[in-house]
């Protein structure tokens, strides 16, 4: 999954995407297999739990 996120986006992952992934169960990691083919963007598939500087 990580090397799909990082073909995908381009991006070195950041640190919030790294502990999702560690902390996703079987069923979590098959629905973003799927979701990485349609996000725009990374918190397009984990939510904006990244976005900590969000008001």
């Amino acid at each position: 999954m990580r090397n799909q996120l990082a073909a995908r986006f381009g991006v070195s992952l950041p640190a919030w995407v790294n502990e999702r992934l560690t902390q996703a169960g079987d069923a979590e990691l098959q629905a973003w297999t799927l979701a990485v083919l349609s996000a725009r963007r990374l918190e397009d598939m984990f939510g904006d739990a990244g976005d900590e500087t969000a008001d």
